[in-house]
């Protein structure tokens, strides 16, 4: 009976140290125009939830970044191209970016722990 007791104690307690346990991932963005400026990310559970933020110095075509702290949940990334290093997504008349934006929905996941996204700009900026 003892022996049945430590092992349920020790199978909650791996259960909920698991539960609180945080990951690393690589996001790996592509499509960068030029070597101006910096690339920033942020990753977000929801609206109000603690971000999560990286940058790295823009280069031409791809930049990786390590974002620390994920959990198991379902993440939006957001990246752009500040290109001007203001530090905020510029936009036209028509509020369309003049930058190069890109958005995604990530889930860690221990097999695939890395992300691939692309900036999009648009034509003709």
């Amino acid at each position: 009976m003892k022996r049945t007791s430590i092992i349920i104690g020790m199978l909650l307690c791996l259960a909920f140290g698991l539960k609180g346990q945080t990951h690393d991932i690589e996001v790996q963005i592509k499509g960068i125009r030029s070597e101006t400026g910096n690339i920033l990310i942020m990753a977000q559970t929801g609206k109000g939830s603690q971000p999560i933020y990286g940058s790295a110095k823009a280069q031409r075509g791809q930049v990786s970044i390590t974002l620390k702290g994920f959990t198991k949940e379902k993440y939006q990334l957001s990246v752009f191209h500040d290109e001007n290093c203001n530090w905020q997504l510029d936009m036209d008349e028509q509020k369309r970016p003049l930058e190069g934006v890109a958005q995604a929905y990530y889930q860690y996941d221990p097999k695939q722990p890395n992300c691939q996204m692309s900036l999009f700009y648009l034509p003709n900026q």
